[in-house]
């Protein structure tokens, strides 16, 4: 998988790859995600869930409701550089 769209827009928003952290859906992305050295949050859907490997990603929830619980209470925040 190619991590050039996750590397572009890091360089667009002045942001370290290291800082960001990705949301994906499918193991295709969660393995771009991390060949850009990016931190990644797997939210499989229905179509995804059971099918594909998420191992590789960082935290794996049920829904985004629980994403964002948990990403709030640990207080991840924007590293922005400029």
């Amino acid at each position: 998988p190619n991590p050039e769209v996750y590397l572009l827009a890091a360089r667009l928003l002045g942001v370290d790859p290291a800082a960001c952290w990705v949301v994906e859906d499918t193991s295709i992305g969660v393995e771009a995600a991390r060949s850009a050295g990016m931190r990644v949050v797997a939210v499989p859907t229905v179509y995804s869930r059971g099918t594909q490997d998420f191992r590789r990603a960082d935290f794996v929830f049920k829904s985004m409701r629980e994403a964002v619980f948990v990403v709030g209470v640990l207080g991840v925040r924007s590293n922005r550089t400029s």
